[in-house]
């Protein structure tokens, strides 16, 4: 499995994906995503964005006090990843989908970076799982 080049990308997304979805299932279970900035800043936003997602009316936020433009605010509603799930699943679900997504992928471009850079291939996939996680201590 481990070659001179280190560990194939394709293996280090599978073990961030298990490492990472079973550390987020609990989470994800008990709905712990549902906190009160979410559920006052962040869900609000992403259901005025689903509902708006194909007309103009997305580029303006009239939920805004002060009408703000919709990508001064909240800009990453912009993210295409977050587009695509939000076209696919309801806007609370493609949040909660896209914070675990974007953990995972986050990890596994650390992990290829630091074998890139000469790091032996566990520590830098212990390295990139340690630099996803930075976020939520």
């Amino acid at each position: 499995m481990i070659s001179s080049r280190g560990i194939p990308w394709h293996y280090i997304l599978v073990v961030h994906s298990v490492v990472f979805l079973a550390i987020f299932l609990p989470i994800l279970v008990n709905g712990a995503f549902f906190a009160k900035c979410a559920m006052g800043f962040v869900f609000p936003d992403a259901v005025f964005y689903g509902r708006y997602l194909f007309s103009w009316d997305v580029f303006w936020n009239d939920m805004s006090g002060h009408g703000f433009s919709m990508t001064l605010t909240s800009a990453y509603l912009m993210q295409p990843l977050f587009v695509l799930f939000l076209a696919l699943f309801a806007p609370v679900d493609a949040t909660t989908i896209v914070i675990v997504v974007h953990t995972i992928v986050a990890a596994s471009l650390a992990s290829v970076f630091l074998q890139r850079e000469q790091y032996h291939p566990w520590a830098s996939v212990a390295d990139g799982a340690l630099y996803a996680m930075v976020t939520w201590l």
